[in-house]
C-alpha cells in the first residue's frame, strides 16, 4: 500500500479542536517480557496480507461518491429558490436520455437554452458509470441481474439496464478480472520461488491441490481446480471448466440430422498414444500410499476456504453459466490472495473511479480479517473452541438421556 492516509475523508464534528491543541498523554513506555519476546503475526491471513502490502498503489479521488435522492422532492425545492443567472427567470428541473439508473438533469428556464447534466460520470464517453458499478457490486454480493431488478423496484428507482447490455457488461467484468487475477496469480509464484530460493530448496513448486463442483454429485455441468503454494498459503492457478459444450451441442444435432453422427470425428480427441502415455501417471497418483510422500503434512483448509470464497460470489444455489463463474473464480482468487483491496484495481481496470468510501471500506475489511485471524490463533480462543464444543455436547447427551434418541440410523424400524 502506499504511505497515504489509511482512512480518507473523515470529518470532526462542529467546534472539534484540532490535534495539535487537544491535550495528549504520552503512552511511550518499555515493552513487558511478553511483548518483547512476541513473534510476527502466523496467521495465513496476516501473512499473505502482509505479502501483497506493495503489491499495488490505488489513485483515490476523495470528492467522488454516490447520493440517493428524490428527484422531484429535491429539484421542486430547489426551483423554488433559484433563478437563471442570464435572464433572472424560473428554473425547472426534468430527465432525459435515461438509460437504467443514468440519466441527464436538464436544466430549462423560458429563454436560456438548455444545460445537460450527468447524473453519472461517462466512461468512454458513453455508458454510465453507475450502470457498470452497479453489476460490479451486485455480482460482488452473489447476485444476478434479477436481484438488481428487486433491488431497484423496492427501492422506487428505474428499470435498470437491460439483459443485452448486462451480458456485454459482464464480458468486460470477466476480462478484466482475469487481468488482475493472472497478475495476483504471477506474484504469488514469484513468492514461491523466492521463499524456496531463501531455504535453500529447488526451483519446483510446493502446492496443494483440491478440485470443487458447482453440485453435489456427479450431475454438475461446472467444477473448478485450484493450486495453492506451500510458503505463500496464496493461489497460483485456477481452472475452470465445463462438461457443456454449445458448439458440440450444436454440431450433435446438425449430425443427427442429416444421418452423418456416426462417422463424425472431433478435431481434438485424445490422441491413442497420449492416452497410453498418461494413463501409468493417472494409475500412479491415484494409490492410497501417495498420501505418505506429502510434503509438509498440512492439510487442505486453505483450499476449502478458496473453494468457499469461490461459492459465495456464485452461489450454489443460484444458477449462471460459466462466465459468471470464471469472475467468481478471478475475484476469489484476488480476495484470497491480497485481501478485498485488490477489488479496488478491478475496478479500476474498468474505467470507474475509485472513491473515499470503497477505499475505506477495503482497508478496514482487511484490517478486520486480519484481526480475527490472529485472534483466533490465540490459546483463550483456542481454549474458548474447546469449552464451548465440550458443552455443546454435554448438552446434547444430556437431551438424549432425558428424551430419548429424536433421530439416527434404524430409529424408525
Amino acid at each position: 500500500m502506499s504511505d497515504k492516509s489509511k482512512y480518507q475523508g473523515y470529518k470532526g464534528k462542529q467546534g472539534d479542536r484540532s490535534a495539535s491543541k487537544k491535550p495528549t498523554k504520552s503512552r511511550n513506555r518499555p515493552q513487558n517480557r511478553y511483548e518483547s519476546e512476541a513473534t510476527d503475526p502466523v496467521g495465513t491471513s496476516a501473512k499473505k496480507l502482509k505479502l501483497s502490502e506493495n503489491v499495488r498503489d490505488i489513485e483515490v479521488d476523495t470528492s467522488f461518491g454516490y447520493r440517493l435522492i428524490n428527484f422531484v422532492c429535491v429539484f421542486s425545492a430547489i426551483s423554488s429558490v433559484v433563478k437563471c443567472k442570464v435572464c433572472n427567470s424560473d428554473v425547472t428541473f426534468t430527465e432525459s436520455s435515461i438509460r437504467g439508473l443514468g440519466f441527464k438533469i436538464v436544466v430549462s428556464c423560458k429563454k436560456c437554452p438548455q444545460t445537460q447534466i450527468p447524473n453519472s460520470p461517462l466512461i468512454d464517453n458513453r455508458a454510465y458509470d453507475i450502470n457498470r458499478r452497479i453489476i460490479v457490486a451486485i455480482r460482488l454480493l452473489g447476485v444476478g441481474l434479477h436481484g438488481i431488478k428487486k433491488f431497484c423496484a423496492f427501492m422506487e428507482l428505474p428499470r435498470p439496464i437491460f439483459h443485452s447490455f448486462y451480458d456485454k457488461v459482464i464480458t468486460i467484468i470477466c476480462e478484466a478480472t482475469q487481468r488482475v487475477c493472472a497478475k495476483s496469480m504471477r506474484n504469488a509464484v514469484k513468492i514461491e520461488k523466492e521463499e524456496n530460493a531463501r531455504k535453500g530448496l529447488s526451483t519446483e513448486l510446493i502446492v496443494s491441490g483440491d478440485g470443487s463442483w458447482r453440485k453435489r454429485g456427479f450431475s454438475s455441468l461446472f467444477g473448478l481446480v485450484s493450486l495453492i503454494g506451500w510458503n505463500s498459503g496464496k493461489v497460483i492457478d485456477i481452472l475452470i471448466k465445463s462438461s457443456y459444450c454449445k458448439a458440440c451441442e450444436f454440431w450433435n444435432k446438425k449430425a443427427k440430422a442429416t444421418n452423418t453422427l456416426d462417422d463424425y470425428s472431433h478435431k481434438s480427441h485424445l490422441p491413442e498414444l497420449v492416452f497410453k502415455a498418461i494413463k501409468p501417471i493417472y494409475e500412479e497418483l491415484s494409490r492410497d500410499d501417495l498420501l505418505n510422500r506429502c510434503l509438509g503434512g498440512f492439510t487442505q483448509n486453505n483450499n476449502e476456504s478458496f473453494n468457499a470464497t469461490v461459492w459465495a460470489i456464485a452461489p450454489k444455489c443460484i444458477s449462471s453459466g460459466k462466465t459468471v463463474l470464471d469472475i467468481a473464480g478471478n475475484l476469489a482468487v484476488c480476495t484470497f490472495n491480497d485481501g478485498i483491496s485488490s477489488v479496488m484495481e478491478v475496478i479500476r481496470q474498468l474505467g470507474m473511479t475509485v472513491g473515499t468510501n470503497c477505499y475505506n471500506f477495503c482497508i478496514e475489511a482487511d484490517e478486520q480479517r486480519i484481526d480475527f485471524s490472529e485472534r483466533s490463533l490465540t490459546k483463550a480462543a483456542k481454549t474458548a473452541r474447546m469449552a464451548s464444543k465440550s458443552t455443546r455436547k454435554e448438552d446434547e447427551e444430556l437431551n438424549i438421556n432425558l428424551e430419548g434418541q429424536l433421530y439416527g440410523a434404524g430409529i424408525a424400524d
